[in-house]
């Protein structure tokens, strides 16, 4: 299972989250860094061709725009939908910030919150950009 969880965090992390899960964690309360740079979280972004899995900090009221940014940056040129899910399956779209900060998941053997992201990309019909609106 560790093997499983990890690949839901960049290769570069794993040992910080490593050697951070064998300290013993004291309580649980919202860390002081969120009020600044907000929740860290490792974003997993399922496209019909690529996966790439990147370190964020979302903000509670910005945690959508955030992501569907990130997604433009990581798969450009197009812009997307952007759902809970994975590469095989789509949950629900994410549609507000709340949506996106209630699909953030904690690992259960390292100390850490990820999201799994399914993106599709927003397809304009031809009339659209032709500005002939039939």
């Amino acid at each position: 299972m560790s093997e499983a969880e990890l690949a839901f965090v960049p290769a570069e992390h794993h040992d910080r989250l490593q050697k951070a899960t064998k300290e013993p964690v004291l309580g649980c309360s919202f860390p002081d860094r969120w009020l600044e740079h907000g929740r860290e979280v490792y974003v997993t972004f399922y496209s019909d061709f690529d996966v790439k899995v990147v370190h964020m900090y979302l903000k509670e009221f910005h945690a959508l725009a955030q992501i569907t940014d990130k997604a433009k940056d990581l798969f450009p040129p197009h812009s997307y939908y952007v759902f809970s899910g994975n590469r095989d399956h789509k949950h629900f779209e994410f549609v507000t910030n709340t949506d996106v900060w209630d699909a953030i998941k904690r690992g259960r053997i390292y100390d850490f919150e990820y999201l799994t992201v399914r993106i599709e990309r927003v397809e304009v019909h031809q009339s659209y950009i032709d500005g002939s609106m039939e």
